[in-house]
């Protein structure tokens, strides 16, 4: 499920964070014999800004006759980028020529770096969705980066989180697929996130 776009594109306001891309190497990003060079364009929400809630907040309590009518805030979400590709041939491809294939993204992995506290997240590795790049052509995929189970997972083994401190969680995205001649090819993508208790009352 989408999270709301409050929490998707509140802008971090920590020097931290980070944003970088790097494309296929030529030889794993199938330019033998094909030439396909992928590459991050860039990634939504909109300036990289995500920001994790990890806690279901009460928002009200009434009590009305005896009753306790007890209301929350809409709740908590698969967070969810959209990561935006570019399928082009290798470097010094003579204008108006081109050397690559048609390229579908199929699968891809998170692995998540703590920048601010001891300790280490596991892994997403994720599937389900696919995009076909044509030669010269772009495409998007979403990407599952912060799942409820890592959510529970940040709970249980970061107490202090989204109670008296916030942490920084950098996500390391790598989106693999083939080419045309079966040849694995892939793209990097790399953002931080701000995890804690977002109230959204």
């Amino acid at each position: 499920m989408m999270k709301n776009s409050r929490l998707l594109v509140v802008m971090l306001a920590i020097a931290l964070t980070a944003f970088t891309v790097s494309c296929g190497n030529p030889l794993e990003g199938g330019s033998d014999p094909s030439g396909s060079i992928i590459r991050v364009t860039s990634i939504e929400p909109v300036d990289n800004a995500l920001t994790p809630d990890i806690f279901l907040t009460v928002c009200d309590v009434e009590e009305t006759d005896g009753i306790i009518t007890i209301t929350y805030e809409p709740g908590l979400f698969n967070e969810f980028v959209t990561v935006n590709l570019l399928n082009e041939s290798i470097p010094n491809t003579p204008a108006g020529a081109s050397t690559n294939s048609f390229v579908n993204m199929n699968r891809y992995r998170v692995d998540y770096a703590v920048l601010n506290m001891p300790g280490t997240i596991p892994s997403i590795d994720g599937g389900g969705f696919s995009v076909g790049l044509s030669p010269d052509g772009a495409g998007s995929i979403p990407v599952l980066v912060l799942d409820l189970q890592t959510k529970e997972y940040i709970r249980s083994n970061f107490p202090d989180v989204g109670k008296t401190s916030t942490m920084l969680l950098r996500a390391d995205i790598t989106i693999w697929g083939e080419d045309a001649f079966q040849v694995s090819v892939k793209a990097t993508v790399s953002f931080t996130m701000s995890v804690t208790d977002y109230v959204d009352c």
